[in-house]
């Protein structure tokens, strides 16, 4: 349905069967309700005013019928048109506990993404991005890491999507930015102004879900280290795929992408941070293929202490 069509006109049958629905009362009001909120922005560009009344407003009480509604509402991705109304409420839900774990990760993602779209857009977020860090920063460590995650999610599907019209969010793409150049215009910004900067919340799970992001940033990969270089502690790392450097991408192994001396230093950095050195650690097994890398770009760095320190871990 196009924006502003009047797809439930006085009389029409549309709107006798939506009135109907709406109407009904406890759990079968309930169930429409959800049914319709799933389908929030379709309701929104028909009748912002109904939509408002019926469908969001339910969504602001403190009851168990306004939980239920949030797990519909977390049914899909949002984006600026529906957060810039209730995006101030879902980030008060989303630390919510009687909410269940992936209902809260997904309204997280929602916000996350809307907010790495403002900066690429150079916009005024729908949701304020303090709000977001206190979100972030108050959030367990679980879904803090499915945040983190969503940076790299972000990066890597928007670089790669041609400039089309996205039809069902109503925002129109611009032409597909590099990876390297959309983690500069949109993730760091994010990581540097709206991610909490605090070292407590630097955990294995959220080290282990920033991990693959210099990978996925491409020319940026560098920076893309050293941007989350704070966040960074040892994780139960098995293999390079952890880090988006294992296997080969258009017939080209991906640890090609490690072929200047500030990436093979980036690299180096990276894996000295989040690959353990107490005994028993875990140790990607194919670890060495990266030090090869890295050594092959300069050779003097495989004298350093941390290329050393990581040979002998990949020996063991």
């Amino acid at each position: 349905m196009q924006e502003g069509a009047d797809a439930f006109a006085e009389g029409s049958r549309e709107r006798q069967m939506r009135d109907i629905v709406i109407d009904e009362d406890g759990r079968a009001g309930l169930i429409a309700k959800h049914r319709m909120i799933e389908s929030l922005p379709y309701f929104l560009r028909a009748d912002e005013d109904w939509a408002r009344t019926h469908l969001i407003a339910p969504l602001l009480n403190d009851d168990g019928a306004a939980l239920a509604l949030w797990r519909a509402m977390a049914r899909r991705t949002h984006f600026r048109n529906v957060l810039s109304i209730i995006g101030a409420p879902m980030a008060e839900r989303a630390v919510d506990r009687r909410l269940g774990r992936e209902t809260r990760r997904r309204l997280v993602f929602s916000l996350v993404i809307e907010s790495l779209h403002a900066f690429r857009e150079n916009r005024a977020p729908a949701v304020p991005n303090p709000r977001i860090q206190q979100m972030l920063r108050t959030l367990d460590d679980e879904v803090r890491a499915s945040a983190a995650n969503a940076i790299q999610q972000f990066v890597r599907d928007v670089s790669a999507k041609p400039a089309d019209n996205d039809a069902e969010n109503g925002e129109e793409h611009e032409k597909s930015a590099a990876a390297g150049a959309l983690f500069r215009v949109a993730a760091a910004p994010f990581l540097r102004e709206v991610w909490p900067q605090e070292r407590s919340l630097a955990t294995p799970g959220v080290s282990s879900a920033f991990a693959d992001l210099p990978a996925t940033s491409g020319d940026a990969f560098a920076e893309a280290v050293e941007a989350i270089e704070r966040f960074l502690v040892p994780f139960e790392c098995w293999s390079m795929l952890e880090y988006g450097l294992y296997g080969e991408d258009e017939d080209a192994k991906k640890l090609a992408i490690i072929d200047d001396e500030q990436k093979a230093r980036a690299l180096l950095r990276l894996l000295d941070l989040t690959v353990g050195s107490s005994e028993g650690a875990v140790v990607p097994l194919d670890l060495t293929s990266a030090l090869d890398q890295i050594e092959s770009i300069v050779p003097k760095l495989a004298e350093v202490p941390e290329f050393r320190r990581l040979s002998a871990a990949a020996r063991r």
